[in-house]
């Protein structure tokens, strides 16, 4: 949505100071992002939409290096002389299916040049299990360990895509096949107790938006008494 505003409310809204709307001896230029975190828009693998708001008393165009992964809207906006413009500004990354993350700047060509920097991981947003870092590479490693004597347990995500699945698994794990759509879910797992003896090991696949992350299911012997 844009909206495009006389100087004048500018003037009431703002610290800036303005000339009068026919005319003065001052010229207010001044683009900036807002509704911004700090440091910027980060994005999970397969959250390709977030926005933020900009706002300008000048003309301005918008681009990037990486328009191979990066795109945006508006790209540009031509704001008139005695007024300011503010729009939603759209960040839409492709899914990351690498294994790295990635990170660019959207820069604002504008009276007073300004920029956006933007970073998407290579990693769904699990919740539980907590993840822990790689040796190399920016792919987590998930890792739940159940209880050696069987007990509902559960792993938690939330999905930025349309439909995603969780497979995978030994029967012991209690985990059937299932579908998931757009955000939070927690997932039940009727886990079997250990009795072989050994220590065993499964593992589930989550993937959403063609991106997938391993969560390895471990579980012990249970302890004599």
């Amino acid at each position: 949505m844009r909206q495009l505003l006389p100087m004048c409310l500018a003037a009431m809204a703002t610290a800036f100071t303005l000339a009068a709307c026919d005319g003065g001896e001052y010229e207010t230029h001044s683009t900036r992002f807002f509704n911004v975190p700090d440091g910027g828009m980060t994005f999970y693998a397969d959250e390709t939409l977030d926005s933020c708001g900009i706002e300008s008393f000048d003309s301005w165009t918008a681009s990037t290096d990486a328009s191979d992964w990066l795109a945006f809207s508006p790209t540009g906006v031509d704001v008139p002389g005695g007024y300011y413009s503010v729009d939603w500004f759209y960040v839409k990354p492709s899914p990351n299916t690498t294994d790295y993350k990635r990170a660019a700047m959207i820069n604002v060509d504008s009276y007073h040049d300004v920029g956006l920097y933007v970073e998407q991981s290579p990693n769904l947003n699990i919740g539980r299990p907590t993840a822990t870092t790689p040796a190399t590479g920016d792919k987590l490693n998930f890792v739940l360990d159940v209880n050696p004597s069987g007990a509902r347990d559960s792993i938690s995500f939330t999905i930025y895509s349309d439909e995603a699945t969780l497979s995978g698994g030994d029967e012991w794990a209690g985990l059937p096949d299932s579908t998931f759509t757009r955000g939070e879910h927690k997932v039940y797992l009727n886990v079997m107790a250990n009795l072989t003896g050994n220590r065993r090991q499964t593992s589930f696949t989550l993937t959403s938006a063609g991106v997938s992350n391993t969560i390895n299911v471990t579980q012990d012997v249970p302890t004599a008494n």
